[in-house]
């Protein structure tokens, strides 16, 4: 039998830049390698021509029996796509799955993605036994930690497998088939590993495991390899080390392990062993392990940035997620991180099921004031909790109905779901802010000069947001230039992250301004409303089909306002999520007369707003605008 393992292509990653070599694979790879099966590999991020058509003729040159192929459950469309190219390919191929998506919902998905198998958990001793099945040495049923489905089409669950309990006896992972030399080739200056303030002009960034799981339950995280932490040796762990430096001539380690500081111990050892080896590393930590002793120990054998769940700075919304942690740990972690100078980076996620404004705006106050004492660029992304199946949080919203039916949830893919108990209005608006947020506060470096380098790159020279010292970058692409922004390049000096901007752009500072204008209960006055009085606008238009415009109309219709919306317009006219009493226009369409634009898109109104009061022929007016004189008109209040 001859199989195939495929790495499938991620559509959002097609450049390359944020792909990071998945260890799992690898993993199955050595093993089943190291039992004497036939295997093959295939990295479609990789593919030499269209991915999918160079899948299909991979299968019938190599004449593939088994094709193995695995993911989460936000990957299920592609992987159904990869499964089904692989049968028009050989009607007969025998497909397996594997992964988080399959571990989380085993009968499920593989019923929707019509595998043959699946392989629940880890994978090297499970995939092993399975192909003692395929190729008719073992019953299925005797394996454990599979779905099969049985000649009437049933898919049965076997007994679950218990996780590894020695990791030093499973093979090396082995990336022989799987491009590795191409991945390490192709590595960007701001690829993903900036995530960790990663800074090397040439990187070639190896991804290491020294443990495997977690034994935290964070109510949004779900762990397919269990809840039991699992470490390796150091020796053996170093063995491998001393393989990938040999023969990819590596200059960097990123450690993916969930929990890298649990024991400290073995933090401080690993320090040691690692110094002499000169490589930049980095890693992802809990807040309550960023002492003193560790992170110095870290700084001094060459760690240059750590990741960490922050997730939120309310302590009612870390209590709801199962954080364990409170606010003043996650504070002292950031302090002892910057005493060091070692990068730090993590998220702020909101969509709790214990969310409300009050506990977001907890996090962005937080954000606001720690801006001139350490930064904030540690909070690398704002965004909504991804609402993923076998998650506590996921759990939940079946069992009070949030999430009806588990198959279309997965099939539409909107991990975005509201569990909190807001309003659809308000859960969307809390989106909005968030990205406001992290626009009005990224830490943005100052670009100096830019030189052309080769045809695809450019030579950047910057100066740091933080300790102000100038830092030149290599292989910078000119495309990211053009684009306008590079996220997280850390600093050669102190590792922090920066944000450069090669374009002026105009932030508008409104997050906290809307909160108290968004919250009828919380004010006593009409900030849209008493501005249009005072500045006697009767018929006004709006830019902007979007939540802000919604609450806009709320404002005036509360206040009894005679002021008349005539029209609301959008470049994009797609949402239809959101529904108004109001004729919407399109950008093409000839708009009726009115005394004011009012512009409510404001994370574009840098780019519309000189060519709207063009089309319009009357001033254009910013949301922004709108709460700042009403907060001056209110002592304050907006």
């Amino acid at each position: 039998m001859r199989y195939l393992l495929v790495i499938q292509t991620i559509p959002e990653y097609d450049e390359r830049d944020d792909f990071c070599m998945p260890i799992g694979i690898a993993y199955i790879n050595g093993a089943m390698r190291a039992a004497g099966y036939d295997v093959e590999g295939f990295n479609m991020m990789f593919a030499d021509k269209e991915p999918y058509q160079q899948l299909l003729e991979i299968i019938k040159e190599k004449q593939i029996d088994v094709l193995l192929c695995g993911g989460l459950t936000s990957e299920y469309q592609v992987l159904k796509l990869v499964y089904e190219t692989a049968k028009k390919a050989n009607p007969d191929i025998i497909l397996v799955g594997g992964g988080g998506g399959f571990t989380s919902e085993p009968v499920l998905f593989s019923r929707m993605t019509g595998v043959d198998y699946a392989v629940i958990g880890e994978g090297e001793i499970t995939n092993c036994e399975l192909c003692e099945v395929i190729e008719g040495r073992k019953e299925a049923s005797e394996v454990k930690g599979i779905v099969y489905r049985t000649e009437d089409g049933e898919y049965i669950a076997t007994e679950p497998r218990q996780p590894v309990a020695d990791v030093d006896t499973l093979p090396f992972p082995s990336y022989e088939g799987l491009n590795m030399e191409a991945y390490l080739d192709r590595q960007e200056v701001e690829g993903w590993y900036n995530y960790y303030g990663y800074y090397h002009d040439n990187p070639r960034l190896m991804p290491m495991m020294l443990s495997r799981s977690c034994p935290y339950r964070c109510s949004f995280c779900f762990h397919p390899m269990g809840n039991k932490y699992r470490g390796r040796s150091l020796d053996n762990f170093f063995e491998e080390l001393d393989m990938w430096v040999e023969k990819y001539n590596i200059n960097g380690i990123a450690l993916v392990d969930e929990c890298f500081s649990i024991n400290q111990k073995r933090v401080l050892e690993f320090c040691e062993r690692i110094k002499p080896y000169n490589l930049a590393w980095a890693c992802q930590m809990r807040a309550e392990t960023y002492t003193d002793t560790i992170i110095e120990a870290m700084k001094d054998s060459g760690c240059v940035g750590a990741c960490f769940g922050i997730e939120s700075m309310s302590d009612v919304v870390l209590e709801n997620m199962q954080k364990y942690l409170k606010r003043e740990t996650i504070e002292n972690a950031l302090q002892t991180a910057y005493k060091y100078q070692v990068g730090c980076s993590g998220n702020l996620i909101f969509g709790a099921e214990t969310e409300t404004f009050a506990t977001m705006r907890d996090s962005l106050s937080w954000c606001q004031n720690h801006t001139d004492s350490y930064g904030t660029q540690p909070i690398t992304n704002f965004g909504y909790i991804q609402t993923y199946p076998g998650s506590r949080y996921f759990l939940n919203a079946c069992e009070n109905g949030r999430i009806p039916d588990k198959e279309t949830f997965i099939e539409k893919g909107e991990w975005n779901l509201n569990i909190t108990e807001l309003s659809d209005e308000d859960y969307q608006a809390i989106g909005e802010i968030a990205r406001l947020k992290y626009a009005e506060t990224a830490n943005r470096g100052t670009v100096i000069k830019v030189e052309e380098q080769s045809e695809k790159y450019v030579t950047l020279t910057a100066r740091c947001f933080k300790c102000r010292k100038e830092i030149t970058y290599r292989n910078i692409k000119k495309k990211t230039v053009e684009k306008g922004r590079i996220r997280r390049l850390g600093c050669r000096h102190c590792n922090q992250l920066n944000e450069y901007v090669f374009k002026e752009e105009k932030y508008p500072v409104l997050s906290f301004a809307a909160i108290p204008w968004i919250l009828q209960e919380e004010r006593d006055v009409h900030a849209a409303a008493d501005y249009f009085k005072v500045h006697k606008f009767h018929k006004i238009g709006i830019y902007g089909r979007n939540v802000f415009t919604s609450y806009m109309l709320k404002d005036l219709k509360a206040a009894g306002s005679d002021v008349e919306v005539v029209f609301i317009a959008d470049k994009h006219l797609e949402n239809d999520a959101l529904v108004f009493d109001v004729p919407v226009l399109s950008l093409e369409e000839k708009w009726p007369e009115v005394e004011a634009l009012i512009m409510t898109d404001v994370r574009r109104e840098h780019k519309y707003h000189t060519a709207l009061a063009e089309k319009c022929g009357v001033t254009v007016i910013s949301l922004e605008t709108i709460l700042e004189e009403s907060g001056k008109f209110h002592g304050g209040k907006f």
